[in-house]
């Protein structure tokens, strides 16, 4: 965070409290995420001025112990009415909480559910003018050094490996967060960014043992990017870069293997597959990437409308709390994308409609939507619109029994 906060000349300081030198028993993962989606807010919207961190361990209602985080930022500060709304998910904002959190805020209406999943409490001050504080308290238990060794990071998804830096470039939120979560469980301290552009900055002002990178992101794609990344000076332009795409025609392999790229991993992703795959360009372990069989992510899912199985699986390595938010999060990018498609076919624009069914493709795929899935793939390669309109009812028509399920299967984790 800090070369983001200096880019803006912005002042970050940290008053962490000596406490936190003991060691805690939490959930690293998620209060890694809450702390980050506000401080990512609070720098991204601050033009001027400094933003104060504070982390501190103090006794809670119950007199157990708990973490408490408080952000501070010297912006605009937001009105009763903008903070009154500000944790509603699948609202949107208004011009003013739209420019400042992006979009529909949904970053924070998610770190607001994995604070009430930790068990804790998230609140905000906010003054026009002045600016905003952001704080949350996570209950803990004290812990034990000589336990530290032998604990797993997830109990469910295989052994844990040594730990990687890795950055996940998509433009995807949902797809960024499972993608985050799921390396995270494994021990890898893992960066996101949104397109490529951001992604060639942060190798070249960092350190990334692998990148993941999607290859149709706006701003700029994940070829350029790789070609980006390859033209820099050594070492960082060995870096491995792995292609996470929905889209592998014969063509576009062609194009990934002459931008650089070290591998590819098709959507859906098999998350063993990919594991071992980052793991082999780690070690440098010589094989033909690209191959067919090994990029067809969706080649063993029957033509369903939703496969429970893919939500299982994914219960099964991440658990019922972790599992919520990030279904959560992907039914609200598959309905922002929905009605980009929809808007993009009334305006008669056929780049853009392929574009916003590429991205549905990817997302339905991932969360267990296949036909949806596979009519987003018709639609993405469509030469005009007949093809479009040949498939988009139908589509319409599936992704809502997806959208209904996963909409079931969220309510159902809450309760």
């Amino acid at each position: 965070m800090r070369p983001l906060a200096k880019e803006k000349n912005i002042e970050l300081a940290f008053n962490i409290a000596p406490d936190l030198e003991r060691i805690y028993v939490g959930d690293p993962t998620h209060i890694k995420r809450v702390l980050h989606n506000i401080l990512g807010n609070a720098i991204k919207f601050t033009d001027h001025g400094h933003i104060s961190v504070r982390a501190a361990v103090r006794v809670g209602n119950s007199r157990a112990s708990e973490l408490f985080f408080q952000v501070a930022d010297t912006e605009i500060g937001m009105s009763p009415d903008q903070v009154s709304r500000l944790f509603q998910p699948f609202t949107q904002a208004d011009e003013g909480i739209s420019r400042r959190f992006g979009g529909t805020g949904l970053g924070l209406s998610i770190s607001s559910r994995l604070v009430e999943i930790l068990g804790g409490e998230i609140a905000i001050s906010s003054k026009e003018g002045e600016g905003s504080t952001f704080s949350f308290t996570i209950p803990v238990a004290e812990g034990d050094a000589s336990a530290l060794d032998h604990k797993e990071a997830s109990a469910n998804f295989e052994e844990q490996t040594a730990r990687l830096n890795i950055l996940v470039v998509d433009d995807s939120e949902a797809t960024r967060y499972l993608q985050e979560t799921m390396l995270g469980r494994k021990g890898h301290a893992v960066a996101t960014a949104e397109n490529g552009a951001v992604a060639v900055k942060a190798v070249r002002d960092g350190a990334f043992d692998v990148v993941l990178m999607d290859m149709q992101m706006p701003v700029m794609d994940g070829v350029t990017a790789t070609r980006e990344i390859r033209n820099m000076p050594p070492p960082k332009n060995e870096t491995p870069v792995i292609a996470l795409t929905a889209d592998i025609v014969d063509e576009n392999r062609r194009k990934y293997r002459e931008s650089g790229l070290t591998s590819l991993i098709g959507k859906p992703i098999n998350w063993r597959e990919l594991i071992d795959e980052i793991h082999r360009c780690i070690a440098n372990v010589p094989q033909k990437p690209f191959q067919p069989d090994h990029v067809d992510g969706n080649a063993t899912h029957e033509d369903k409308d939703f496969d429970e199985a893919v939500i299982a699986d994914l219960e099964e390595m991440l658990g019922k709390d972790t599992l919520t938010p990030i279904l959560e999060k992907a039914l609200s990018n598959i309905r922002e994308h929905k009605e980009r498609l929809t808007a993009t076919v009334q305006a008669q624009d056929l780049d853009g409609a392929r574009k916003a069914a590429h991205s549905l493709k990817g997302l339905c795929l991932q969360y267990g939507a296949i036909r949806a899935g596979k009519l987003a793939e018709q639609m993405q390669h469509a030469e005009d619109f007949a093809v479009i309109d040949c498939n988009l009812d139908e589509f319409m028509r599936a992704v809502a029994i997806a959208e209904r399920a996963l909409s079931v299967r969220t309510a159902r984790e809450v309760a």
